[in-house]
């Protein structure tokens, strides 16, 4: 790979950890993966919008 390639590899890299890691977040709310998925699936939308507050509130205090 050239440089730039190389540069444009790691860029992508550090971004795609940050996901990585705000995912991994949201796996810590068990609401996202246990009955809601199945029982309540109209709430799911209002339910991860909830958990991604919390996760981020919980990222920048």
């Amino acid at each position: 790979l050239t440089e730039g390639q190389k540069d444009e590899n790691r860029q992508m890299a550090s971004e795609r950890i940050k996901v990585e890691h705000s995912i991994g977040g949201l796996k810590r709310y068990r609401i996202l993966s246990d009955w809601l998925c199945t029982h309540l699936i109209d709430l799911y939308d209002d339910a991860l919008g909830v958990c991604a507050g919390l996760w981020n509130f919980y990222l920048t205090n």
